[in-house]
């Protein structure tokens, strides 16, 4: 082991030499290999020379070399292989289309996964979605479709449609059980050739719980599979081989994120996402190959990138920094906002779609009032039982700061949403005055998002942009470089930076523990253009 400051190999630089420290173009240079030596105590690095082990005439202490590679060698090349896919980096999909299908054809031209988020759109929108994303991409363009899974017959709509798609990758979040259609949809097609299990459909499973992550490594559940097949939905061979894989082959670890999150620290959540999958693994020793995992939340520099690879992870996904880039499906305002935020930028206030539950989500909060209003809508939730019994200070706070309208017109408005998007829950709320209260409450959580995206300039102080401190923390890394404006962000050149930034990382850190005495402050990696 070397512990001090020299290995016992001596070289005769036969190329260009530079001051280490000078000579960061070269350690960028993947393709060639490096060579760190010591001369009058000063480090150079060159490309080439002749090595010798004992020491000679014009010769120097080599300290540490690193070898060339064509390839990204990060994460897991199984990954990389099965999914045909250029880096282990994932774009995450996002609600209501801010995950978009500009954002998708981009990623998609630079062999780079990413998800259409379907998230809070109707079935007619996501069809046009998937229409044009097929339109403009080739054939074999890898992308996938991101789905929150809210409820069996939700679930069941908007995987039938992406089965008619041949929609083959998708990514589940918001998931607490396994529904029959996500059972459904990895069964589709399965079939032995040559011994080996071919499974049409990939399932990336986004997820911060680990009973929830043990459902998706195990194979699907007797009882779920019974039902598919009775009711017609898969084939007997599907069934009878459904026990042989796991419902998920790709797992992401959601650590601390925007939008809905359980805040779970990153470090902690990837060891364990890694240990359970390793205790499966050796449970039912699948066929088909290891269980990936993946890093999400937090993934915003190369330094978060090279940290969630040497904890062991396959993968990386990115949500939070996509949305401040050219083709997020979201306002040119919300962009130039998360441009500018610091890591304390963000609060947790209440969800939309699980208000009544206490649930939360992470926010932006720089120049907007969005948090404040909507943890005030759910405390007079929690201390009052209907509209009526709220006190005449809190019903003008409500009206004339949050609504700015009467809550007998917001009723109004707000009924005639439900009749014509759920009519059983409007008449449980006909029938329940406190329901009746959260579905009011509910409406300017629902429509200050899409005023964000719209770009509503007199409802800015109201805008709902889902984020964590990851956008904070990019923010930081790219000042006063080319990224800093978000009109020069682009989704593939981020990926491209965080990536063959986080190789650079590597290659520092390797040369650094073959000599302790390379300075690891006299680098700094920062974006470039010529990546």
């Amino acid at each position: 082991m070397n512990t001090g400051n020299q290995i016992s190999l001596w070289i005769r630089p036969e190329a260009e030499e530079l001051e280490l420290y000078s000579g960061k173009d070269l350690l960028k240079n993947f393709q060639e290999s490096v060579y760190v030596y010591e001369k009058n105590g000063i480090f150079f690095i060159t490309r080439e020379g002749n090595i010798l082990l004992n020491e000679k005439d014009g010769y120097y202490k080599l300290v540490a070399n690193d070898s060339s590679y064509n390839k990204v060698n990060l994460g897991s090349g199984e990954f990389i292989k099965e999914h045909q896919v250029s880096y282990p980096y994932v774009l995450g999909g996002m609600a209501q289309g801010i995950a978009s299908v500009d954002l998708v054809v981009a990623a998609a031209e630079k062999n780079i996964m990413s998800f259409f988020g379907t998230g809070g759109l109707n079935l007619q929108r996501v069809d046009n979605a998937l229409k044009q994303i097929k339109s403009r991409i080739k054939k074999d363009g890898v992308y996938g479709v991101n789905i929150i899974s809210a409820n069996p017959k939700k679930d069941e709509e908007i995987i039938s449609l992406l089965i008619q798609h041949e929609v083959r990758i998708i990514e589940v979040a918001g998931a607490v059980t396994l529904t029959p259609a996500i059972v459904e949809y990895r069964l589709q097609g399965i079939h032995k050739k040559d011994n080996r299990i071919i499974t049409k459909n990939k399932i990336f499973a986004k997820i911060s719980r680990e009973e929830v992550a043990s459902l998706f490594m195990s194979p699907p559940p007797e009882k779920i599979i019974t039902q598919l097949l009775n009711e017609g939905r898969i084939t007997k061979e599907e069934a009878r081989l459904a026990v042989e894989i796991s419902v998920s082959e790709d797992i992401i670890a959601e650590a601390d994120s925007g939008g809905h999150t359980d805040n779970r620290p990153a470090l902690v959540l990837y060891q364990n996402m890694v240990l359970l999958r390793n205790q499966i693994m050796k449970k039912y020793q699948y066929k088909h190959g290891r269980i990936r995992i993946g890093a999400a939340g937090g993934i915003c520099t190369p330094y978060t990138v090279y940290a969630a690879f040497s904890l062991g992870v396959d993968f990386v996904m990115t949500g939070s920094v996509n949305q401040s880039c050219i083709e997020a499906g979201t306002s040119q305002e919300v962009k130039t906002i998360l441009s500018k935020l610091s890591m304390s930028d963000v609060a947790n206030a209440p969800s939309a779609d699980m208000f009544e539950m206490g649930s939360r989500v992470q926010v932006m909060t720089k120049g907007l009032l969005f948090h404040v209003k909507a943890n005030k809508l759910y405390e007079v939730y929690k201390n009052f039982d209907s509209i009526e019994q709220i006190d005449s200070k809190t019903r003008n706070y409500l009206e004339e700061k949050v609504f700015k309208e009467n809550l007998n017109d917001v009723w109004h408005k707000t009924r005639q949403f439900f009749v014509d998007n759920d009519p059983i829950l409007l008449s449980r709320a006909d029938k329940n005055e406190k329901l009746k209260m959260a579905l009011i409450f509910r409406s300017y959580l629902g429509l200050s998002s899409k005023w964000a995206q719209n770009g509503e300039m007199d409802k800015k102080v109201d805008f709902q942009v889902f984020c964590g401190p990851a956008m904070g923390a990019f923010n930081r890394w790219v000042k006063d470089t080319y990224l800093e404006y978000p009109e020069n962000r682009r989704v593939a050149d981020v990926a491209k930076n965080m990536i063959y930034g986080a190789m650079y990382l590597k290659r520092l850190y390797f040369l650094s523990t073959q000599c302790q005495r390379i300075d690891m402050n006299n680098f700094q990696v920062v974006p470039d253009e010529k990546w």
